[in-house]
């Protein structure tokens, strides 16, 4: 018989178990006691009955003190800016007391502390906003017996009113001597346009692009670069937070070996990449690349589709550019999949291409497609909307697209300033003798590969062959294609 409560009345009438036993006359015997409440005082006897049973009488009566129960959160509540409450329960005896940590980082280096209390909900204040802050408890019984720490997780405390994230830094990467250096812009405005004041950046790290970031450095408002040895090959973007704790999004993400530049689309799906040459013109005119996904146009036939467009200083969009150089777009191809899509219809895998809406139409571009991760990939060098679409891949070499269709005006002002020939190559033929003639025949200038519409693509800029511009007038087009010449005309007009 056992009971926790100081009035028990012990009898061998009443008892809480019984049992058998086969242990020898003399010979020790022992039995746990489960389910019992944390932290009590619990009276024990042991009464021996016989085979009818007659029970013995009452013996010595032995007490025990239990240990207390980790504490289990109920929940966080009454969360604001600056504080929150962390209610929990256990199933300890009234007046067991409890110890409560609450610190911003999950090792508790730095920890706020309850101290000990018999409180079951703990207030905390003088909080940072925008902070996520871990928590762990632990309790002990009246003879100062503790448990080990029960983690209560985590909880992130609200945005201050009335304030919004800081702008993203522009950032590039320099790589010498086995160090890598990467750089920033001061950040002095919030997405909204007003004027912050940053308290501190960031440095984020991942292994590869798409893959977790995990924060490796901060520094102060005044310092805009980091450095680094280089012992395996990294990305790395810098976040802005300011003094309300509001972080930005992440620049772009640098490698830490050659300086390019990566940019991950905001459901982690899509990613540009571009060379440390594309970046860098990009930065000294304060365009930012963004690449975001469009469920809305993830209708019909459309697969997947995603915006790349660019944000200026003043963090205007800006759609529809060309990029400084080419870069390289991969997208999955299927709407909703990650980076190992799902394959929709009675398909191969390879079929599928990519489109380019460049504002005025639709241009396929084609794409190399990695059935093992879901994606495809493509060279391009303009901004748009990309769509991705089942497609037949074709068997031979065909032009599928001049852009624009017959008239382009090389006037600077981002219109038709090229004219691109667009092909499929399936049997990589080898691309010769591109050239443009006037009417008369005479040369007047090359073809030149790839451009803004991918590496299976040839342009003309409207120039001559010795840097001046062209006359306005009727031209013909011709190249080779393995064995076999194509032609066409286009009109140039200023």
């Amino acid at each position: 018989d056992y009971s926790s409560d100081p009035l028990h009345a012990f009898s061998n009438a009443v008892y809480m178990l019984d049992l058998t036993t086969s242990v020898a006359a003399g010979s020790a015997q022992s039995y746990t006691l489960a389910g019992l409440l944390g932290n009590a005082t619990y009276s024990v006897t042991v009464y021996i009955g016989d085979e009818v049973p007659n029970y013995s009488g009452l013996s010595q009566i032995g007490e025990v003190l239990t240990k207390a129960y980790q504490p289990a959160l109920t929940a966080f509540s009454a969360i604001s800016t600056g504080s929150f409450t962390a209610s929990f329960g256990a199933n300890n005896a009234s007046g067991t007391e409890y110890y409560v940590d609450i610190a911003t980082s999950s090792d508790f280096a730095v920890a706020v502390s309850s101290g000990w209390t018999a409180s079951l909900a703990i207030d905390f204040s003088g909080l940072q906003p925008r902070t996520t802050y871990y928590a762990r408890a632990k309790a002990r019984n009246s003879a100062g017996a503790e448990t080990a720490y029960a983690s209560f997780g985590s909880v992130l405390l609200d945005q201050y009113p009335g304030t919004s994230a800081p702008r993203p830094p522009l950032a590039e990467g320099s790589y010498s001597g086995g160090s890598f250096t990467l750089s920033w812009n001061a950040v002095a405005r919030d997405v909204s346009g007003g004027a912050i004041n940053i308290k501190k950046y960031e440095i984020h790290e991942s292994s590869v692009i798409g893959g977790p970031l995990q924060p490796v450095a901060s520094v102060s408002s005044a310092t805009f670069s980091w450095s680094a040895a280089v012992s395996a090959a990294r990305r790395y973007s810098v976040v802005a937070v300011d003094e309300y704790n509001n972080a930005g999004a992440g620049s772009a993400w640098i490698k830490n070996t050659n300086g390019s530049a990566a940019v991950v689309s905001d459901d982690g799906k899509a990613f540009l990449d571009m060379s440390k040459a594309v970046s860098d013109s990009l930065r000294a005119l304060s365009l930012a690349p963004v690449l975001s996904r469009q469920p809305g146009l993830e209708t019909g036939d459309t697969l997947s589709a995603y915006k790349l467009y660019f944000r200026d200083g003043s963090y205007n969009d800006v759609l529809y550019r060309d990029f400084p150089g080419e870069v390289s777009l991969t997208l999955p191809y299927a709407a909703g999949s990650s980076f190992g899509g799902v394959l929709v219809g009675p398909r191969s895998a390879y079929d599928h291409a990519v489109y380019l809406d460049n504002g005025v139409e639709e241009v396929g571009v084609g794409g190399i497609v990695d059935p093992s991760l879901g994606t495809i990939s493509l060279t391009a060098g303009k901004a748009g909307i990309f769509r991705v679409r089942p497609a037949a891949r074709p068997e031979s070499f065909r032009i599928t697209q001049t852009v624009p269709r017959k008239i382009f005006t090389p006037n600077g002002d981002g219109i038709w300033d090229d004219f691109n020939i667009v092909y499929d190559n399936p049997q990589a033929l080898e691309i010769t003798d591109a050239k443009v003639f006037d009417l008369s025949g005479a040369r007047v200038a090359d073809l030149r590969a790839g451009g803004a519409y991918g590496a299976d693509s040839l342009h003309w800029d409207g120039k001559g062959a010795g840097g001046g511009k062209a006359l306005s007038a009727v031209y013909i087009y011709q190249f080779r294609a393995g064995e076999k010449y194509y032609n066409g005309t286009v009109v140039l007009a200023r």
